[in-house]
């Protein structure tokens, strides 16, 4: 794990968390300093982070996480951070949402080569924001369907 590796992806559980840092903060009876203290990190940095202005990178959400106690288990963020995600199942995932390697260029931005050549070299950095990406689009085929079924607009 490379440290201070940023944020993946918003996601849902990640969200959820960092929109309620404050109140769980609260709730533990603490403090913005005894919390920074707490994780190792600025005051000023914390307090971005309550305020939305800032996103703490992926090692200081974990750290944040696990010392209130939050379950990110099924976060995006919690499964690269714990190597969950393995990069060679990267084809397998494509065939699982159905997508070509044009469609997964067109999502993120790489190029098909690109794409390629990191599941061909087990390139880690670049297969995390692939597997985020497909979460993202795994997660809007489930609201798309549970809207269909429920017959939301």
């Amino acid at each position: 794990m490379t440290k201070g590796m940023r944020l993946i992806v918003l996601d849902e559980p990640t969200g959820k968390f960092l929109s309620a840092l404050r109140s769980v903060r609260h709730k533990a009876g603490m403090s913005q300093r005894e919390t920074a203290r707490a994780v190792n990190i600025k005051k000023e940095t914390y307090q971005m982070y309550e305020l939305g202005l800032n996103r703490p990178s992926l090692e200081r959400l974990m750290r944040l996480a696990e010392y209130f106690g939050y379950d990110l288990s099924e976060s995006v963020n919690y499964k690269v951070f714990h190597g969950k995600i393995q990069p060679c199942s990267i084809k397998r995932e494509l065939r699982r949402y159905g997508l070509s390697y044009r469609e997964l260029s067109e999502q993120t931005g790489y190029t098909r080569d690109r794409i390629c050549h990191s599941v061909r070299m087990n390139a880690k950095g670049s297969i995390k924001c692939l597997f985020a990406v497909l979460e993202v689009i795994r997660q809007e085929q489930e609201m798309e369907t549970f809207r269909r079924k429920y017959c939301l607009k």
